[in-house]
């Protein structure tokens, strides 16, 4: 039990020193680097799929998602930033959006492939 206790007290002091070590990019500067990876990773999709490369269409595909998912963790941040509460509603639409939007990706990805 005491190993285990020891264990955690260690994991715990290295994720506080992580963390303490990031540098807080401001929210704007995120939300423009995002949006040129954005475009960047749409702009190389097009290009895959014309391509034919099943494997890296999925990559690309994988990571347009995440920086999806990424995007709606700025806006929740930008929310929060404003004083705006999480409300279960605001968190229905924003996760609506990113389920609409990963659908709209995969529905390009299938036309594109054609």
């Amino acid at each position: 039990m005491i190993d285990f206790e020891q264990q955690w007290a260690v994991a715990l002091k290295k994720g506080k020193q992580r963390t303490s070590k990031q540098t807080l990019v401001p929210l704007s500067i995120q939300k423009k680097q995002l949006e040129e990876e954005m475009s960047y990773y749409k702009d190389k999709l097009k290009k895959v799929c014309h391509l034919k490369n099943p494997k890296l269409t999925e990559e690309t595909v994988k990571t347009l998602i995440k920086l999806r998912a990424r995007q709606v963790g700025i806006q929740t941040q930008e929310m929060q930033a404003v004083g705006t509460p999480l409300t279960k509603f605001h968190l229905k639409r924003l996760a609506s959006a990113y389920a609409d939007d990963c659908a709209k990706i995969l529905k390009a990805v299938e036309i594109l492939s054609k």
